[in-house]
């Protein structure tokens, strides 16, 4: 009953009123040993590489997509790329960059949570300033793959020399969406539990049905505000073009809203990877023992229902 009120929050006109939330205790941050880091790097990498491996085929027509202007909609674009390589075009280079993302984004904000609370006990301030310092840190070994996945998608010419062109709006887009992904699964995760009435100790699916949807919020919003970045990036991979010149191309072709040209498909694809990837490692530390909820600043112990599980 919990899991569908749960998916009933998300429809545009749900049946039940929405009231102001109780507020829970001021949020902690969790101070993790350092041994944990390791299990935390290594569940950070098996789920974003895990997450990014299965929807490689949305990921591809959304680039397939921002990058053949003469393409129409997701469909055509679907159709078109079928023909020049298949949906699973860019598929290493994925896998590769996104296990090193994952390596060090989660623990990077682990760490850095511990870091900035002790400047500020704000959480909204705790979870962007960790989760931009961390999207900063993992940017620079998802530069290089990103621009190979892109050149693949293109059908150009793999050149390594080139691995960090397009560096700055990589960069912006993974320090906007970085930020935005992780406080707004913070802030989405609290309501959904506060909304169920969880002030403490919460059962393991329903633990792990609010992650999946804080998940599933915070991809899609992090992909809206993040799309001008990752549309620049696309266009620019391979050009000889600065970044200035590559939002007038697009401007000129298709207006301003052309820099939100596959938002659509980009959003389907961000809600379900984060949805899945947050999932996912928070089963990866429930297994190796560490605290399910421990990357949310909140202090729910879902870990108690690991521990009777396990």
């Amino acid at each position: 009953m919990r899991i569908l009120l749960l998916l009933l929050l998300l429809l545009p006109t749900s049946p039940f009123p929405l009231p102001p939330p109780p507020l829970l205790p001021p949020p902690t941050i969790l101070n993790l040993t350092p041994p944990s880091y390791p299990l935390i790097s290594l569940a950070g990498s098996l789920s974003c590489s895990l997450t990014h491996a299965l929807v490689t085929p949305l990921d591809s027509v959304k680039t397939h997509l921002q990058v053949n202007d003469d393409l129409e909609g997701l469909e055509e674009a679907l159709e078109d790329l079928k023909g020049k390589g298949g949906v699973f075009k860019g598929l290493k280079p994925t896998i590769l960059g996104y296990a090193y993302y994952g390596a060090t984004v989660y623990p990077t904000y682990e760490l850095l949570k511990i870091f900035y609370s002790e400047g500020t006990a704000d959480p909204t301030i705790v979870s962007l300033l960790s989760g931009a310092s961390a999207a900063v840190i993992a940017s620079i070994g998802l530069c290089p793959a990103e621009n190979w996945r892109i050149s693949v998608i293109k059908d150009l010419e793999v050149n390594f020399k080139q691995s960090y062109s397009g560096f700055g709006p990589l960069l912006t887009r993974q320090v906007v969406f970085g930020s935005v992904k992780f406080l707004a699964f913070e802030e989405f995760r609290v309501f959904i539990l506060n909304y169920l009435g969880s002030s403490g100790a919460v059962d393991i699916m329903t633990g792990l049905g609010a992650t999946v949807l804080a998940g599933l919020g915070s991809g899609v919003l992090s992909c809206f505000v993040s799309q001008p970045f990752d549309t620049i990036l696309t266009a620019g991979a391979g050009s000889s073009n600065n970044v200035f010149n590559t939002v007038k191309e697009i401007v000129g072709k298709s207006g301003v809203l052309g820099l939100w040209r596959g938002v659509g498909g980009r959003a389907v694809w961000s809600g379900f990877i984060i949805g899945g990837q947050f999932f996912l490692y928070d089963v990866f530390k429930g297994v190796v023992g560490i605290g399910a909820v421990e990357t949310a600043v909140e202090t729910l112990e879902v870990v108690k229902e690991f521990e009777a599980v396990l």
